[in-house]
């Protein structure tokens, strides 16, 4: 059996490297939710959305790591490049997602005061030096 010892670029696809098997359309993915903005980002998706995308294949990714909202919000200033139908999908979930939560959350918190505030105590119990305590695979390694 082969062994891999390096993650090696596998092809190029609409200029970008596919490395063991991550499409155009997961790196797109990674560029819509990344938290920093600005022109390098903006011209990240841009150079993405040149290339070829699976869109049923990006549509299915945001659902599965529940990153829609993220998405729509990077995507929504790329009308021309996006089809409609996908930019809609994601508008409506960004939409349902933001509303609905929010308010769930406000009336749940308004509901259960006394469990917010103690599961925010328990939170705080849960330090990382406790979570490797408790986790020992969690630790990051040292070099």
């Amino acid at each position: 059996m082969p062994q891999v010892t390096s993650a090696q670029p596998v092809g190029a696809v609409g200029g970008t490297s596919k490395l063991l098997g991550v499409g155009n359309e997961f790196n797109l993915l990674l560029a819509c939710c990344t938290v920093q903005a600005g022109p390098g980002r903006s011209e990240r998706i841009r150079s993405l959305l040149r290339g070829p995308i699976d869109w049923a294949e990006l549509s299915r990714l945001t659902e599965y790591h529940a990153v829609m909202p993220l998405v729509y919000r990077s995507l929504c200033g790329f009308t021309e490049d996006v089809p409609k139908l996908t930019l809609e999908r994601l508008r409506q979930a960004y939409h349902w997602l933001s509303e609905h939560e929010l308010r769930a959350a406000v009336a749940y918190a308004e509901a259960y005061p006394e469990e917010i505030e103690e599961r925010l105590r328990a939170d705080e119990y849960w330090t990382p030096e406790r979570v490797w305590e408790t986790y020992p695979f969690m630790r990051p390694r040292t070099r």
